[in-house]
């Protein structure tokens, strides 16, 4: 699982394809549950991911999540510029669309600190 991703799958309609990856590599994705104070991850247990970041036009992006077990979309969402990105630990980090709070546990605080650099450009 570990090494950062070379080639990016297939996503309905190939959105993978079609937009330029600026980011991949294995995580953990999470969303905060603000009713019991915790971090849930998304599945039943805490599995790795492919972690992406994919420029869709217009400085926007999109950060996809899709499940190593069986290549569900855990995370699918459109983010636009200026997003806060928080890093909360040296290998967790977090932010927040309309509808909930994400956050993304890496193996290293260098991918860490790679993806919240390219959200945040």
């Amino acid at each position: 699982r570990k090494g950062r991703i070379g080639v990016v799958g297939n996503y309905k309609n190939n959105m993978e394809e079609k937009c330029k990856a600026l980011f991949g590599v294995f995580g953990a994705a999470y969303y905060f549950k603000p009713g019991e104070s915790r971090w849930v991850p998304f599945g039943e247990t805490s599995e790795g991911c492919k972690v992406l970041v994919l420029a869709v036009g217009d400085g926007r992006v999109r950060i996809l999540c899709r499940r190593s077990v069986d290549g569900a979309y855990v995370v699918n969402t459109l983010v636009y510029p200026k997003i806060t990105v928080r890093r909360a630990g040296k290998t967790f980090v977090q932010w927040q669309d309309t509808l909930r709070v994400y956050g993304v546990s890496f193996e290293s605080g260098e991918d860490c600190a790679e993806f919240k650099r390219v959200l945040e450009e």
